[in-house]
């Protein structure tokens, strides 16, 4: 059994964004993360897409496929601005667990967001083919 410590981490997700992609989806909420380290988490994941996706989506002609317009960029926009607010709502005091109606909120806000990065990888598979490195067990709490 192999457990997730940085030294292994990255054996499990592969290379290039699709790994990239895969071990956020890993880190999000493993082990005891501040609300502020969930919140980077969740940017990388977002930041990470947008880049990708463009890439993913090219045609042999060198042009993006409209799916991507039609599809992702509505998704991803709606995204951001979601980040946007968590970031506003984020307080440091959240993280001496008070637990409080804002932190809540935040909490949900994060959770939705969550949702709508894994949709967005999910229906783009990037992340579809990412095999762990042989004899490695993917793991996480």
């Amino acid at each position: 059994m192999v457990g997730l410590s940085r030294s292994n981490i990255g054996k499990l997700a592969g290379i290039g964004y699709p790994g990239f992609i895969s071990i956020r989806k890993i880190r999000y909420g493993y082990g005891n993360q501040q609300h502020i380290e969930k919140l980077g988490i969740l940017q990388s994941w977002f930041s990470e897409l947008r880049a990708y996706l463009p890439m993913l989506l090219r045609t042999k002609d060198g042009t993006i496929d409209p799916e991507y317009e039609f599809k992702y960029v509505p998704l991803l926009n709606e995204v951001k601005a979601e980040i946007d607010a968590a970031y506003e709502m984020y307080d440091g005091s959240f993280e001496g667990q008070s637990c409080g109606a804002y932190e809540k909120n935040l909490i949900k806000a994060m959770r939705g967001i969550q949702e709508r990065l894994d949709v967005i990888t999910a229906e783009s598979k990037i992340v579809d083919n990412v095999r762990p490195d042989e004899g490695q067990e993917m793991l996480a709490g």
